[in-house]
């Protein structure tokens, strides 16, 4: 899926309008594709190694280890947005051809269910029909 359409289906399943909240969440919806932009996508480059993408990033494993760790931590989801717009990315890449490694570390196949077509018709449909619902709610028409 294009990064508008994680972005706006995150805001779209979070709720919750207050500023704090939607920069978690819109954050959250972006992180998994930290490894095909910016500083750590050059660090990693720089030093001869590539990350994948949709590799370790793109699995529901990692994220439960760090959650869980985090949560041991701090005994509290004070970052409970973050946590939204992340699993809603995972979410998404899974209904897309492509996939996901859905069963890392045990296997690094990827797999996906209904098969859209990232920038397809489907995705950009997806991205504006969240977005609208999302400024629904946000002017607090629904």
């Amino acid at each position: 899926m294009l990064g508008f359409t994680h972005l706006t289906f995150a805001l779209f399943l979070e709720g919750n309008t207050s500023l704090p909240d939607i920069a978690l969440v819109s954050f959250g919806s972006l992180f998994p594709d930290i490894d095909t932009f910016g500083i750590l996508s050059r660090a990693m480059k720089s030093r001869g190694r590539n990350l994948k993408h949709r590799g370790i990033l793109h699995t529901p494993f990692i994220y439960c280890v760090i959650f869980g760790v985090y949560y041991l931590m701090f005994r509290n989801f004070g970052i409970m947005p973050f946590i939204v717009g992340t699993f809603s990315h995972i979410f998404l890449d899974f209904t897309t051809v492509e996939g996901i490694p859905i069963l890392y570390p045990i296997t690094s196949r990827r797999f996906h269910i209904i098969g859209f077509k990232t920038g397809g018709m489907v995705d950009i449909s997806m991205s504006f029909f969240f977005l609208f619902f999302f400024i629904l709610r946000l002017f607090k028409f629904i």
